[in-house]
């Protein structure tokens, strides 16, 4: 197995033979036995949780933890085969319900929404959760992620925050959204006459605060992620990404104007995903796959709640990104080690 950096022991902070925990990249360091045993209860293996013990020369992951692994690894099948089941039923469920109640759509749309979290859940609890291995890989993985300075998710979401302000304003003085969209957005009759400039503008407006809080979360998540694999240059290949995706929507959907930045977005994962399956050696085994998974998940559920959100830039960022990363394009190996 290729020794990446995120394997090595030596990444974790050095213990002082006590119970106590700190959960990276800014909490509180807490100590003794029941609060730290009370917390691990709790975790799951995207927990970037750390926590010592008298036999811990590291504070580690608690699945790293020799004295209390396998208690670990047992409360988390457990739980994940519970909720695995409890979403079966649902989905089940909705689907009867469906067809009882004459093919309602509300209850296809939930029968699809929980199938497609069955899907995630399932898929992890069958593939890593079941592994010991696979699980110390990942909580490994997740501290290394949490521990990295990463300017870019600081310079995303201070330009998240200014340009949501900016927006806030804008419709205090033209009178709404709408006139915001019409004046700075990616509106498609005002781009035909050649305001080509609105494909950098228009994507960071946003339909309502939801939508702007929902991409600066994932919008954080994939620029953490990838940022700590990836050059600078990648908020390049974001702003790519999300003007190809725009114009994708222009030429292949009936829309007439588009918000948000969701197609840069989806473009970081489809990078992460292909980048991650491209260097396999380098993340953990089903790194690439879990985060397919996640990806597919949050394109679904949008798009079965609403009918203004485009599928189209959603699934075109992602394949942006994908051809990005299967090439190598904007990696950083010497960052994996």
């Amino acid at each position: 197995m290729h020794k990446a950096i995120w394997r090595d022991y030596n990444q974790f902070p050095q213990g002082n033979g006590q119970w106590e925990m700190i959960r990276p990249p800014w909490g509180r360091l807490f100590s003794g036995r029941e609060k730290v045993l009370k917390a691990v209860k709790k975790w799951n293996s995207w927990d970037p949780l750390l926590l010592t013990t008298p036999e811990s020369q590291f504070f580690l992951p608690p699945i790293c933890v020799n004295s209390i692994s396998d208690n670990v690894r047992r409360n988390l099948i457990s739980s994940q085969l519970a909720f695995t089941i409890l979403l079966g039923v649902l989905a089940v469920g909705f689907g009867i319900s469906y067809i009882l109640t004459s093919f309602d759509e509300r209850f296809l749309r939930a029968a699809v929404l929980v199938f497609s979290g069955l899907l995630y859940v399932g898929t992890d609890t069958y593939l890593i959760q079941r592994s010991k291995e696979c699980l110390i890989e990942r909580a490994m993985f997740v501290h290394w992620v949490f521990s990295r300075k990463n300017i870019l998710v600081i310079l995303f979401a201070v330009t998240m925050l200014l340009t949501g302000l900016g927006q806030f304003f804008l419709e205090k003085e033209l009178g709404g959204f709408d006139n915001v969209v019409m004046a700075y957005g990616v509106y498609f009759k005002s781009v035909e006459s050649g305001q080509w400039w609105r494909y950098l503008t228009g994507p960071f407006i946003h339909s309502g605060l939801l939508h702007w809080v929902n991409n600066l979360f994932m919008g954080i998540i994939a620029i953490g992620l990838a940022g700590t694999f990836g050059k600078k240059s990648l908020i390049l290949y974001f702003i790519t990404w999300m003007v190809a995706s725009s114009i994708c929507v222009k030429y292949f959907s009936s829309a007439d104007a588009l918000v948000g930045i969701s197609g840069g977005v989806f473009g970081l994962f489809g990078w992460a995903i292909a980048y991650a399956f491209k260097k396999r050696a380098l993340f953990p085994k089903y790194f690439w796959l879990s985060l397919a998974l996640f990806s597919l998940l949050n394109i679904t559920i949008p798009f079965l709640f609403s009918t203004n959100i485009s599928q189209v830039a959603h699934l075109t960022g992602l394949i942006f990104g994908m051809f990005f990363g299967i090439c190598g394009i904007g990696g950083s190996t010497e960052k994996l080690g």
